[in-house]
């Protein structure tokens, strides 16, 4: 906790706007409760620096905010959970549709751009010309369309718009297609929930247990209908599934669609986003769909490791142990994802008449050890035949 408390006086300390204001919360995320003492998840008068700063914190990280201790006794919703000590008082946490009861401070495009100008930075270094986004709000997709229409973003993104309403919600996001200066901005689909994750012991799980079974954050006849709406309007569908119970069911769904000869698999491109724990009995179903479904999998590499620069990682853990000649088949940081955002034909691959997004690592990855891979780093990062990072 005390590393914690010293990076929220650093940041409080070099924004004026907020040490002025003691009544602004001061929202974190990417904390892992599982590297704090105990590993387990913080109660929020354990994180709230009042004393120091004269204001409440909003911790975010995994979905799962932290709000002022003393929050009114509320009941559990459904698709979420309020999460109370031995004694039945509130601990702070609030899991999955439960953040949905604390309110969040306003959307702000000047923190917007703040991290808009941290991520495209630190993305360049790494090497990746392409970023999809896999959760994109109204307010941040309006924000980023009046940016890419008044300068030239830093790289290409790739937007899934999402709303959480088991309701249909298309007509709130734009559909945009290579938009801006340079074209570099798409949104085009967008990303569901069917449940929560590991790190909060949201994920839906086929456990007898209903206390460790996971969340299903909405309910099966809700996620069909609205996999089938937004399908039907000609949405590319990104559903998160990480446990087993969960991807059953959005795989279901998705075989019940594509049996229907009226959608397009050219034009739909289902995808489910993490696909990472199957049961035997659903790979081979996956496999059975045969390419109609992308599973954009979260590699068990990933959640054991952690790497600022995640392309290595992402190379790295892509191929067999034991055979690291198998990277030169690796497509999954490439062609596969230039496919699952309709981009395989000018992105993905160095080919004649394809756009010149590359980068250049300082050592041959397909030549050196394969546990000398994760160490690699960047020399150039180049997007449509210009240095954005780096030289050449």
């Amino acid at each position: 906790m005390k590393e914690s408390s010293s990076h929220l006086k650093v940041y409080v300390t070099s924004h004026p706007d907020i040490l002025g204001d003691p009544t602004r919360w001061i929202e974190g995320m990417g904390w892992d409760q599982n590297k704090w003492p105990g590993a387990q998840y913080p109660y929020a008068f354990l994180t709230t620096s009042k004393d120091d700063f004269g204001r409440e914190p909003l911790l975010r990280g995994r979905r799962i905010p932290l709000a002022p201790h003393g929050t009114p006794s509320w009941e559990d919703i459904d698709g979420g959970l309020i999460i109370r000590d031995e004694h039945g008082k509130l601990t702070g946490i609030f899991v999955d549709n439960a953040m949905d009861r604390i309110p969040s401070p306003p959307f702000s495009e000047t923190r917007a751009m703040e991290y808009f100008t941290r991520t495209t930075s630190d993305a360049l270094v790494v090497g990746l010309t392409s970023v999809h986004d896999a959760f994109s709000v109204p307010e941040e997709i309006q924000f980023y369309r009046k940016l890419s229409e008044t300068q030239k973003i830093p790289l290409r993104l790739y937007f899934m718009g999402s709303v959480n309403s088991d309701e249909y919600w298309g007509s709130q996001i734009p559909r945009l297609i290579q938009h801006g200066f340079g074209g570099r901005w798409i949104v085009c689909s967008v990303k569901l929930f069917a449940d929560g994750a590991l790190g909060s012991f949201g994920a839906a799980l086929l456990d007898d247990n209903p206390s460790t079974s996971g969340i299903m954050r909405v309910r099966p006849e809700a996620l069909t209908k609205l996999v089938m709406e937004f399908s039907t309007d000609g949405w590319q569908v990104n559903v998160h599934g990480i446990g087993d119970r969960a991807n059953h069911i959005v795989l279901d769904i998705y075989e019940d669609m594509l049996a229907n000869a009226s959608f397009s698999i050219n034009v739909l491109q289902p995808r489910i986003k993490h696909t990472q724990i199957l049961i035997l009995d659903n790979i081979k179903r996956t496999g059975k769909l045969g390419g109609q479904v992308t599973c954009s999998m979260l590699r068990i590499d990933w959640i054991q490791r952690e790497s600022k620069a995640r392309m290595r990682i992402e190379l790295y853990s892509s191929t067999h142990p034991s055979a690291s000649r198998m990277l030169k088949h690796s497509k999954g940081m490439t062609l596969d994802i230039a496919y699952a955002s309709f981009s395989e034909d000018i992105l993905g691959s160095l080919s004649i008449g394809k756009i010149a997004d590359f980068v250049v690592l300082d050592r041959e990855i397909m030549m050196v050890p394969i546990d000398d891979i994760p160490s690699a780093k960047g020399t150039a990062t180049v997007i449509d035949g210009e240095v954005v990072y780096g030289n050449l």
